[in-house]
Parts: C-alpha cells; structure tokens; sequence
C-alpha cells in the first residue's frame, strides 16, 4: 500500500471474534514494549557481577517475545510478507544483522560477541514488533506518549538522586551521564513536536511539561556531543516544517504561535539554574567547544578514534568482532589513551573509557568497513522512506511525528560521533524505537495489507 494514504479507516469484521484476538494481541504487544521502556529508564540497577547484562538481557527477552507475539497474532497475506521482505529500510536492517550475527560467529572473543550480537537482535526485534504489530490508530499515540513519560521520568530520577556537589554525574537509572545525554538527546525532538504540533491536547500539554524536563536534563548533563546533536535536531526540525508542513506558505509568527516555545524555553533555564546551582558551569562547559586543541577529553577521543582506524585498516572486510573494540584496542597503543592489558580487561571486565567513544568508527573496527556501510544504508533508508512519505501525507499527527523521528535520527547521528551511548541497551533500544515509530508513522506496516470485511491486521 502507497505511504501517502491516510489512515484507513476501521472496517467491520463478519468474524467478531477474530477482531477481538486481533485487538487483544496489539494490546498485550504495546503493555509488554511500554513495561520495558519504563523499566530500562526508571529502575537503577547495581553495577557489578550478574546485574551488568540484566538490562540487556530484559531486552532481548522481551523483543523475541513480542516478535512471536506479532507473527503469531497478525494477519499476514503473501502480498504483506512480499511488501515487508521487499521494504527498503528492512532490507538494510536484515542485512545489517545478519552482517552481525556473522561477525559475532567468527569473532575471536565469542563471549563479548554473543552479547553485542543478541543486543543487536533484541533491537531488530523490537523495530519489527513496533512496525508490524502496531496500529498507527490505536498505538501510535500511545507509544508517543509512553516516551514523553519515560523521558521526563528518566531526567527528573536523575535530578532527584544526584549528591549535592554532583551534577557534573547526573545519571538517575541509566547510570552514567553520557547514556542520560544520549537518550534525552534522541528523544527531545519527537517530545518538541508533540509538545507544540499534536492535536490532541492532552498529549500537547503533556508534551509541553516533558519538553522543560528534557532540555533541563540535556543542558545540565554537560555532555557537548548531546549539545550538538539536540542543535541538528532542532535545525532538521526546523527545515521539515518550512518545507514539509508549511509545503511553500509564508512563514508567520503571531503571538500564540510564539508563546509557547519562548515559555518552554525559559521555563527550562529557570529548572537548569535551579536544579543546577553551579552559576556559570554550563557556560564554561560550552566554552570547552572553541577550545579543543587543548581540551584533554577530546585529545583522548582522537587518540581511541585513532585506534579505530588501524584495527579497521588491519581487518577491513570483516573487522575483529563485534563487541570486541574494549579488549582488542589494548594491542595499539597511543600516548593519549594508555589502555590495560588484554588480560586485565578481560578478568575485570571493560571500563567505559575503553569504549571508543564514536559508534562509527567503533563499528568500522569491530565488523569492518562493510558492516559500517550496512549500518549507514540502514539510516539513508530510513530518511529515504520518511522523507518519501512526508512529501504525501497531509499535515496532522502522523505526519508531526514522523518530521519529529526524522529529526530525532539526526540528532542521534550527530551525537554518536562523540559519545558511547548508543554501545549500551538503555539507549541502543530506543535507537531502534524511534526507527520503528518513524516506519510506523510513514506507513510501512500497511503496505500489502488485505483490507475486507473478512480480514484485516492489529495494523489498522
């Protein structure tokens, strides 16, 4: 089925009870995802022994959980599973992970490969149970707004529980600020859209109040990668609306268009100042930017980003592993990031600053330039899709949401160059998340659908 149609309206079912199997499995897909989602950002978990993987193992378990949950309950005809194999960002995705799988089945560290390996899977799983499994109807604007509520959730926790004298380390759940900067980053976009362009008033307001939360929470995380990729967003957000939602009508600024981002705005720099009550740190932090050359934490990024190119440069086809960069980067050295031994990392396990700190290169390293091609065939498919429906759909909510994933994804691709982030569940999930509400939003589930009285999906 073409994107560009709107949504398809509800048809009645000769089969009563199969219309109700269909809406109980989509309710107990969404209940399950959003159980996950709010206990990925709120429940904080020791960082030692077993509990290091729970949060990841959670994640896969529930992914193939609700994988069988929509293969089984969704009404599939041979024109959808064409559509669905056929589909430009699944393609990319299945290949992606099969590219994966065997990276993690040759690796010489099968261990650390086997987690990455299901971590990835566990995420493809979750982008097609959203894609396949939701409807754009009933779902959509539920899951929208399970992330307003994680999101603000995920932030206020981390105000709540950081010492006094330790907001350079405002974590909450996620346990480290780097993943918080990350996972706030990628979500203000999609919160600004709904918090000003969602028809729905209730869901707007809501939007509104997380938007305060979520810009006090990327500020005060003084993380200059989440800086950068939050000013993209709002850039990319700012030119699909001029070309997308406007489509070439004079731009106008009355008051009431006007009032709430100013108060938005401000309303956060009151929080930050509040809740940060360290005056002029965010603006030394942001000094830092014009400063690189002699800012060690960048010089210690380079130096690991150095790594990177000659372990890729080595193995450039197949890489080292995927999930192998902590332990194999210790083999090269360089002044500005001396690195345990081999043996040290593996008995104690990899620390954070033995991540290279740029998912790309990262990749380039551990599957090799091809697997770093697949991952970024898998983006440009997805902008392709996205931009491709934009141009059809008429302005309303699925098309507010669909600008907003767009930008979310530039965001977290700015982002990604400069923080470990998306190398973890709690953010390498809602990577695949937002990929999945975008596809959702365009409608990539509906094509192939059969619409009659007799048969239709949890998609309608």
């Amino acid at each position: 089925m073409n994107v560009a149609h709107p949504e398809i309206p509800e048809r009645s079912l000769s089969a009563g009870t199969a219309s109700r199997r269909h809406s109980s499995d989509g309710s107990g897909v969404f209940w399950l995802l959003a159980g996950l989602l709010i206990l990925i950002t709120t429940v904080p978990l020791p960082n030692s022994g077993l509990w290091l993987g729970a949060k990841a193992f959670a994640v896969e378990a529930v992914a193939i959980v609700l994988a069988v949950l929509v293969v089984s309950g969704t009404h599939w005809t041979r024109a959808r599973v064409i559509a669905a194999a056929t589909a430009a960002p699944n393609v990319a995705i299945a290949a992606f992970l099969l590219w994966v799988g065997v990276s993690a089945a040759r690796s010489d560290l099968p261990e650390l490969s086997r987690y990455e390996g299901m971590r990835y899977l566990g995420g493809g799983l979750i982008y097609f149970s959203v894609v396949y499994g939701f409807s754009v109807r009933r779902h959509l604007g539920k899951l929208v707004a399970v992330l307003l509520l994680v999101a603000s959730l995920a932030a206020l926790l981390a105000f709540m529980t950081t010492a006094d004298g330790q907001l350079d380390r405002l974590s909450g759940a996620l346990r480290n600020e780097q993943l918080l900067a990350g996972f706030l980053c990628l979500s203000l976009p999609v919160i600004l859209v709904v918090s000003q362009m969602d028809e729905e008033p209730w869901r707007r307001h809501a939007g509104q109040a997380a938007a305060v939360i979520v810009i006090a929470g990327v500020l005060v995380c003084k993380n200059r990668s989440a800086w950068l990729g939050s000013l993209v967003g709002l850039l990319v957000l700012g030119i699909l609306y001029v070309r997308y939602t406007r489509r070439g009508k004079p731009l106008t600024f009355g008051r009431h268009l006007l009032l709430l981002p100013i108060a938005t705005i401000a309303l956060a720099g009151t929080l930050v100042f509040v809740v940060s009550r360290m005056e002029g740190g965010l603006t030394r932090r942001a000094i830092t930017l014009s400063q690189l050359g002699s800012d060690a934490s960048f010089q210690w990024r380079l130096a690991m980003w150095n790594k990177c190119l000659r372990m890729a440069n080595d193995r450039p086809v197949a890489g080292w592993g995927i999930g192998t960069y902590p332990v194999q980067q210790a083999l090269y050295y360089h002044p500005d990031a001396p690195s345990r031994s081999q043996r040290d990392i593996v008995k104690s396990g990899p620390r954070l600053t033995e991540d290279a700190h740029n998912l790309y290169l990262q990749l380039a390293a551990e599957i090799g330039y091809g697997g770093l091609a697949l991952y970024l065939a898998v983006l440009g498919c997805f902008f392709f899709t996205a931009l491709r429906a934009l141009g059809n759909l008429r302005p309303g909510f699925r098309h507010a949401i669909l600008v907003g994933t767009v930008a979310s994804i530039a965001s977290q691709m700015v982002a990604a160059i400069g923080t470990p982030a998306w190398e973890f569940p709690e953010c390498s999930l809602f990577f695949w998340l937002i990929l999945a509400i975008g596809m959702t939003a365009a409608g990539l589930g509906n094509r192939g659908r059969e619409i009659g009285p007799t048969a239709r999906s949890v998609q309608q």
